[in-house]
């Protein structure tokens, strides 16, 4: 069965309030939520769980005459995994809401709210509330979204629909201050299920094609959280959606499309339809997807780039010691840059300015309808606006050539309706699979020689942690050793680093640690920064090598080190090392631009 969609229509009656956790005018405390667009809305996840409570109600009610399946259409609650070894997963579900919005209209009437004390009869200190109310007591107000469901079978749809009836009936109130009356929900429309993959397949492609353009169009605001600290509340999203990110949607979305349980392992026996695209789905590489508009993919900026008075140079094919000299101004590296620096070098690399909405979110007690404590979290999350698009590429070269063409046919199939589940928020996105050529690089690789300036586009796991302690004396030495052994060794001898320009950062935390070495202490990884450079020359007599070589990572992106291999002890197929470290070319990490700025 297909992804399944209807349209939803609340029907709400004023006062109404969904509180925004952005500042309103001066002197009001209380602003109603609103999008981008200035819309008011019903966030998804708020009506997610209200269902999930008014499901759990009825079912006290009713016991065995109402069996909904909440835990697998609404997926389990944080914290409730039994099994520890289950518990680091993702919480799968199939059940999803967009947000809910009405038409944009202006507002500036207000009401207010005070708790008087018991004892003096008067208001109590500080207990004086100004609220906005665009809408009047008595007034209706229709929000419109979606909601999608990954059904198994046609009799599920009819079922579903039954339940979903029956529990958005069985709520009575939305929004903030329900208690008090408002936010009354009077009535609720949903229109039968339209098939989202009824979309016209193109023609196989032929079987010699190896790669393709992805694009990926969000239709909801999302959060591919950065890594943060334990005990940070704020959930920062990243500009780019990575490549495992967009790999773990797919494998989440096909598994829970054919009702397996998220464990279950993606191979030719998982989907008889899929056969194929079952074998061959840890061979196939996705790139990181960058955001973009008209079908230009940006580049990462060089961190060889320097600013000098008012402009910006490269400095990659300079030793810095005779730049130096040769310059009365010391550059200033990205390090010392400010905001507006930033800025100004990303859109000489095409990078667009992404919006971004910051949400606040927090767990509701049951029983006294009040915020639980210490459960409030935020997301900061991307919004795709102004026909923002991400734009990624599809590696194929590691599967049979006999075998591309079905492979392409069926990962067309499986997302042809979109998915749902991208990130955090697990949002609805597009997805569309183009022939190469169809997205253009803003800054194109060039390959003239003989010196090759090869800029990391993503992170990737290059030099190895030995020796780069803290108690050495000489880490810049150290750091080009390391470098210069790890390209030697991933060139088989035909390539000689002769400078870089890198940072490096440590991945870590409990979730990876738990994720990936379950069966190892705790390390965690190196990684050498998106926009590190790296200046390549061939080895004397080898230079038709060097240019297969660098022709071969252009491609398939950097191969995981020998020493990575063994410490992290990743097993002999490339293709199974996902298993224990998420830092690998099939999922986008290593990518390189060369020599872009020629």
């Amino acid at each position: 069965m297909p992804l399944m969609t209807w349209n939803l229509t609340l029907t709400v009656r004023g006062p109404f309030l969904t509180q925004s956790s952005t500042p309103g005018d001066y002197g009001v405390d209380a602003r109603l939520a609103r999008d981008k667009l200035e819309r008011f809305y019903i966030p998804g996840t708020s009506l997610v769980g209200v269902l999930r409570k008014a499901w759990g109600e009825l079912s006290e009610l009713l016991g065995d005459d109402f069996k909904g399946h909440v835990n697998d259409w609404l997926g389990q609650e944080s914290g409730s995994e039994d099994n520890p070894a289950l518990a680091f997963l993702p919480q799968s579900k199939r059940l999803y809401f967009s947000d809910l919005t009405c038409p944009k209209r202006e507002s500036s009437k207000t009401s207010y709210r005070i708790r008087i004390d018991e004892e003096r009869g008067s208001v109590n200190e500080g207990a004086y509330l100004v609220i906005e109310t665009p809408f009047a007591p008595g007034e209706e107000i229709d929000f419109r979204g979606q909601v999608y469901l990954l059904a198994r079978e046609n009799e599920e749809v009819t079922e579903i629909t039954r339940y979903l009836q029956i529990g958005l009936h069985w709520i009575t109130q939305l929004g903030a201050y329900g208690t008090v009356g408002f936010g009354e929900l009077v009535e609720v429309k949903l229109e039968p299920p339209a098939d989202k993959n009824q979309k016209e397949e193109k023609i196989l492609p032929l079987p010699s094609c190896w790669k393709y353009d992805l694009v990926i169009r969000p239709q909801a605001p999302f959060c591919i959280a950065e890594n943060h600290l334990a005990g940070n509340k704020l959930f920062k999203s990243r500009d780019v959606i990575p490549g495992n990110v967009i790999k773990g949607t797919l494998a989440n979305f096909w598994k829970q499309l054919l009702g397996c349980p998220r464990e279950t392992e993606i191979n030719d026996k998982l989907d008889s339809n899929r056969c194929e695209l079952g074998r061959y789905f840890d061979d196939i590489r996705v790139t990181h997807a960058f955001p973009g508009q008209g079908k230009v993919r940006p580049v990462q900026y060089p961190l060889s780039w320097v600013k000098v008075g008012d402009s910006f140079c490269d400095v990659a094919a300079y030793e810095m010691t005779d730049w130096i000299a040769s310059h009365a101004t010391a550059p200033a590296f990205a390090v010392d840059w400010k905001g507006k620096d930033f800025a100004k070098v990303k859109r000489h690399f095409g990078w667009p300015a992404v919006t971004r909405e910051l949400r606040i979110r927090t767990a509701v007690n049951a029983e006294t309808r009040r915020s639980s404590d210490e459960q409030l979290f935020a997301y900061e999350m991307v919004v795709p606006t102004g026909g923002m698009e991400w734009y990624a590429h599809l590696d194929l070269s590691a599967i049979p050539q006999s075998d591309r063409a079905k492979v392409v046919a069926q990962l067309r199939s499986l997302v042809a309706g979109g998915v749902v589940g991208l990130g955090k928020t697990k949002a609805y996105a597009e997805l569309e699979l183009l022939d190469l050529g169809s997205i253009r690089s803003h800054c194109p690789s060039r390959w003239q020689g003989p010196t090759w300036v090869v800029t990391l586009q993503t992170p990737a796991l290059l030099c190895s942690p030995e020796g780069l302690t803290d108690s050495n004396s000489d880490r810049p030495a150290a750091l080009l050793k390391a470098y210069s052994d790890t390209f030697a060794s991933l060139s088989e001898e035909s390539l000689v680093l002769q400078r870089f320009f890198a940072k490096q950062s440590l991945a870590g935390g409990e979730y990876l640690w738990k994720r990936f070495q379950y069966s190892q202490p705790y390390e965690p990884w190196l990684l050498t920064d998106a926009g590190s450079v790296f200046v390549l020359c061939p080895q004397v007599g080898k230079e038709e090598a060097a240019h297969e070589v660098m022709e071969k990572w252009f491609n398939t992106g950097l191969p995981i080190p020998e020493w990575a291999v063994k410490r992290y002890q990743l097993g002999e197929k490339s293709a199974d090392y996902w298993e224990k470290c998420p830092f690998i070319p099939q999922h986008g990490f290593g990518e390189i631009a060369v020599n872009v700025n020629d």
